[in-house]
């Protein structure tokens, strides 16, 4: 999941609650997360690094600095992009 925004309401932005998986990485690099604090994101993010039970890591660096601009498009470009080629 790439260019979105990941905001925090307090908690937790990011939860995993997985055990005994695989070793995984979840990448959401180049993401605004409402902050360019990268040690504030992190805490927002609970995975293999608060808990190494939970085998998974999620990726956020590279991270936008800023809001992302947002992308205007169409329904009918929606439409089009699941239509059978």
């Amino acid at each position: 999941m790439h260019d979105n925004h990941i905001l925090n309401n307090g908690g937790y932005s990011v939860k995993i609650n997985f055990y005994d998986s695989p070793n995984y990485t979840l990448d959401l690099t180049n993401n605004w997360w409402g902050t360019a604090d990268s040690t504030q994101i992190a805490a927002w993010i609970r995975d293999v690094h608060d808990d190494p039970e939970y085998n998974i890591e999620v990726k956020f660096v590279p991270f936008a600095d800023q809001p992302l601009p947002a992308q205007s498009t169409s329904f009918g470009q929606l439409k089009a992009r699941f239509q059978p080629r």
